[in-house]
């Protein structure tokens, strides 16, 4: 069995400079055997001749032609060339000569306007104009001898004139069909319609950050006959709350203006020709200063297709937030001290956000009056401290990763109590949060006792009466009421009674 595939719209005419393929099926296959297709004169002399194994000729020219397919074993090699006889070739199987016409262009606007002549007008005559595919299958019927927007094809333009009854004069049926009382059917003009015929196809992110520069890619593709002409023009009107930033493509400029409702609409054009078959693309930077969905296509016209307008598939873009570091801060500290005793502060900087930070952070900490700073470490990451005067500041660049966390010990010593309680706060910024100003701390307070110190004091006890010449006592008796024990040489001293 021979199939001939013919042009993409189904005519029987091909396009001038076409492709012819065929499809078998039956014939004997294997590793040894091969098939060609060969297009021949209408005397058998052979015109094209394909690859092996290849069923398809490109760029066949304008002509009327006998497509046969040959299959044959390899140990065979007939003599399948250009200027050969295709009647010659034997001990191979050859399929029917399928007719095949590769047709001129003449066409290149889609519009067809024709005009009856000669015709005698008859009391009760009706003149109508058809427009038929190149098989003969009605599209149109018109009063107007004017047809428009047809795509690339085949087509036949005839003058119907009848009066009484007519039958087979509908939209799917043939023109062959046609019948009736006093049917006159004129001469078809022919024409074949080679345009470009556009197409174009847009892709985006699904995901975005609001205030981040993302990319659309828009893809024209010319799916028709010809190349493209004059101006092809990409216009898009960005959705609510998006940017331009710059268009490019090779051949391309781009321009955007606002328009009415405050959208922007861009405009991209390109004079340079895209082939039948071929694409171009584009890319579109952007920028959104809202969050949300946002749901945006383009459009394509020009180039000479018949189409004033094709639209693009739609892109859905979810704007959010742009992922930041969330810095924190916590303190933690001793309830009470003493005065003259070293103590510490712990500073635990957290990172609550949806991005590690970057750059500098810094803390700062103004310690109150009566305590004062003796040094610095610090655990997961590497922190430089320094004090002025009361205000302590320590910094770093290392990152602090999502859900991590960094701490810093200051060392610090309460020099007096007369501030006390002591109550302090810390403050954290930068490395990339967005807060504008330092992040506070939760309070720490701190009662300062004072020094620890001894207060002794003494009671004396004795008889009340005593004899001359005997022996009494008195008790001395040395008390601690202070917070301290005494250290040192205690002194007790007596001076008796004369």
């Amino acid at each position: 069995m021979l199939m001939l595939w013919e042009s993409s719209y189904g005519q029987a005419c091909n396009y001038k400079s076409g492709t012819v393929t065929m499809s078998l099926s039956g014939q004997t296959t294997g590793s040894n055997v091969s098939s060609q297709l060969v297009l021949t004169n209408s005397s058998g002399i052979i015109q094209y001749v394909s690859p092996v194994n290849v069923m398809s000729i490109a760029n066949v020219v304008a002509n009327t032609y006998q497509a046969v397919a040959v299959t044959y074993n390899n140990s065979v090699s007939p003599n399948l060339t250009v200027g050969g006889d295709i009647n010659l070739v034997s001990s191979c199987s050859k399929t029917v000569a399928v007719p095949i016409s590769i047709c001129d262009c003449n066409n290149a606007t889609g519009v067809f306007t024709v005009g009856q002549t000669g015709k005698t007008a008859l009391p009760g005559q009706t003149d109508v104009y058809v427009l038929t595919d190149g098989k003969g299958r009605i599209l149109s019927i018109s009063n107007s001898p004017s047809f428009s927007n047809n795509g690339n094809g085949v087509y036949n333009v005839y003058g119907v004139s009848y009066t009484g009854t007519v039958s087979g004069l509908t939209v799917g049926g043939t023109i062959n069909g046609v019948s009736g009382t006093c049917v006159d059917i004129t001469n078809a003009v022919g024409y074949v319609v080679c345009v470009p015929e556009l197409a174009i196809v847009k892709s985006g992110p699904s995901v975005a950050e609001k205030g981040a520069n993302y990319n659309y890619t828009l893809t024209v593709s010319n799916s028709g006959t010809t190349s493209t002409f004059g101006t092809t023009v990409v216009s898009d009107t960005l959705a609510a709350g998006l940017s331009f930033v710059s268009g490019s493509g090779t051949g391309w400029s781009c321009s955007s203006s606002t328009i009415a409702g405050g959208r922007v609409l861009v405009s991209c054009t390109t004079t340079t020709g895209i082939a039948a078959g071929g694409s171009s693309s584009l890319n579109l930077t952007v920028v959104s200063s809202v969050t949300g969905t946002v749901v945006n296509k383009a459009w394509v016209s020009g180039g000479g297709d018949i189409v004033a307008k094709r639209p693009s598939n739609p892109v859905t873009t979810v704007i959010n937030e742009p992922a930041k570091p969330n810095l924190v801060i916590a303190k933690a500290g001793p309830s009470s001290v003493t005065v003259g005793s070293n103590f510490d502060y712990t500073l635990t900087v957290s990172n609550n956000g949806t991005a590690g930070t970057s750059g500098t952070i810094t803390v700062t900490d103004n310690l109150p009056t009566g305590i004062a700073f003796v040094g610095s470490s610090s655990t997961g990451s590497v922190w430089s401290c320094s004090a002025s005067g009361q205000l302590v500041t320590c910094t770093s660049n290392a990152s602090i990763i999502v859900n991590a966390n960094s701490n810093i010990i200051l060392t610090v010593q309460a020099v007096s109590a007369a501030n006390s309680p002591a109550i302090n706060t810390a403050y954290v910024s930068g490395g990339g949060d967005p807060s504008t100003t330092p992040k506070p701390s939760n309070p720490v307070t701190t009662t300062i006792n004072p020094t620890p110190k001894p207060s002794i004091s003494i009671v004396k006890s004795g008889p009340v009466t005593a004899t001359v010449g005997t022996n009494f006592n008195y008790t001395l008796t040395v008390n601690n009421t202070g917070n301290a024990a005494t250290s040192g040489t205690i002194t007790v001293t007596d001076v008796l009674a004369t």
